[in-house]
Parts: structure tokens; C-alpha cells; sequence
């Protein structure tokens, strides 16, 4: 009966073991998973930080090009300033009128 009591034992140790074993894997997977979750957290990070760097060269390369196109305008209608030597009577007004210059800011009838 001892032999029987402690095969019995042997066996629920053994169960005991695996059930451990198994309960180790679901944890070091479930920590492989978040540390590559974590990875990509920062990965997305690192491309949202370059997007709004992308973001601020842009808007000041607008801002640039927005204080260029008024420094044309003020010089198109001053009066004795002439034309501008970047503008071309046929190609489009710098005030965004969608006419070509000569029939808008360029025409002798202002």
C-alpha cells in the first residue's frame, strides 16, 4: 500500500510539474508579446516624430513662400515700382486670381 501511495504522489508531483511548466510557457510568452508590442509602440513614436518634423518643415516652407508672394503683391501695386522682373505679362497674377497678369494686376486700366 506504500508503493501505491507513493506512485500516486509521484504522479501528482509529476502533474504538479507540468501544470508549472506550461503556466512558465503562457508567461514568457505573454512578455515575448508585450515587449514586441512595446517595440512597436516605439517604433510608431519614432514615425510620429518624424511626420510632425516633416509637418514643421512644410508649414514653414509655406510660410516662406506665402511671405515671398505678398512681398510681390505690395511691389505690383505700388505705384512706379514696374513690373517685377519675375513676372511675365501672360503667365498667371501672383494674387492668385487665376488671370494672367496683364488682364489683372498687369493691365493699364487698374
Amino acid at each position: 500500500m506504500s508503493d501505491e501511495i507513493q506512485d500516486r504522489l509521484n504522479q501528482l508531483q509529476e502533474g504538479h510539474i507540468r501544470e508549472q511548466h506550461m503556466a512558465e510557457m503562457e508567461l514568457s510568452s505573454e512578455l515575448d508579446m508585450t515587449e514586441q508590442s512595446a517595440d512597436e509602440l516605439e517604433a510608431a513614436r519614432e514615425r510620429v516624430a518624424l511626420a510632425q518634423e516633416d509637418l514643421r518643415l512644410l508649414e514653414k516652407d509655406n510660410t516662406e513662400k506665402e511671405t515671398k508672394r505678398k512681398r510681390t503683391l505690395l511691389q505690383l501695386n505700388m505705384p512706379g515700382s514696374g513690373i517685377p522682373s519675375e513676372v511675365i505679362p501672360n503667365m498667371p497674377c501672383p494674387c492668385g486670381s487665376g488671370k494672367a497678369y496683364k488682364d489683372c494686376h498687369g493691365s493699364i486700366n487698374r
